[in-house]
């Protein structure tokens, strides 16, 4: 249903349409169960005399995810919803095209409201949903898969950290700047680690061999 024939349909009640850019602020709003003529029967029963129109228009953009992780909450990932059910593609032909309409009917006690949605934008937004929430599992669960690999490739590093306690050249230097620079020397790979948890481990093993007598 286009705006002429909404307007039409209102006209037959006496109801002046009005098309607005956005509507914000609606509040009081009841919304109608039933279809155009039971709002607009509704409208003029309740005295109603004007209806705002405002227009939902399907974008390029709404083909698209974005959103932020719970690990990285200020890293955006975008999702293509196409790639996670190709059938959505079928729905860009409509792009730039209004697939819905809100009506609004002011009276004394608040705003009439109705949604008027053509079916393909209906069906677009059902088939956008199961993406976007498939979308995101596997982003979820990629970062999970991804995480856990850091961490089990971290306490990989640091048990061969761990095992220079017997190397008894490491255990003999005096401080744990020397230490940290031996145990670079013989394993680069420490440099993957985050420096704040490698020298937080250095210090646990000085301690640790300064307990058990080996420093």
């Amino acid at each position: 249903m286009d705006i002429s024939e909404i307007a039409s349909s209102l006209q037959a009640f006496e109801l002046k349409l009005v098309e607005v850019e956005a509507w914000s602020g609606k509040p009081d709003v009841v919304t109608v169960k039933g279809d155009l003529s039971v709002f607009c029967s509704t409208a003029k029963t309740l005295g109603c005399t004007v209806v705002f129109a405002e227009s939902q228009t399907l974008d390029s953009d709404d083909f698209e995810l974005s959103f932020e992780t719970s690990s990285y909450p200020s890293v955006s990932i975008e999702v293509d919803l196409t790639d996670h059910d190709p059938s959505i593609s079928k729905y860009k032909k409509y792009v730039g095209q209004i697939g819905a309409y809100s009506l609004y009917a002011p009276f004394s006690q608040g705003y009439l409201s109705i949604d008027i949605e053509e079916s393909w934008y209906l069906k677009f937004w059902e088939a956008a949903s199961a993406a976007a929430s498939a979308g995101i599992e596997k982003e979820k669960q990629q970062q999970e898969d991804q995480e856990r690999k850091t961490q089990e490739k971290q306490a990989a590093l640091l048990k061969k950290l761990n095992a220079l306690v017997g190397d008894k050249a490491f255990m003999s230097l005096s401080t744990q700047k020397q230490m940290l620079a031996y145990a670079i020397e013989n394993i680069p790979e420490l440099t993957e680690l985050p420096t704040p948890d490698l020298k937080r481990e250095l210090q646990e093993i000085d301690a640790r061999a300064k307990a058990k007598g080996l420093r």
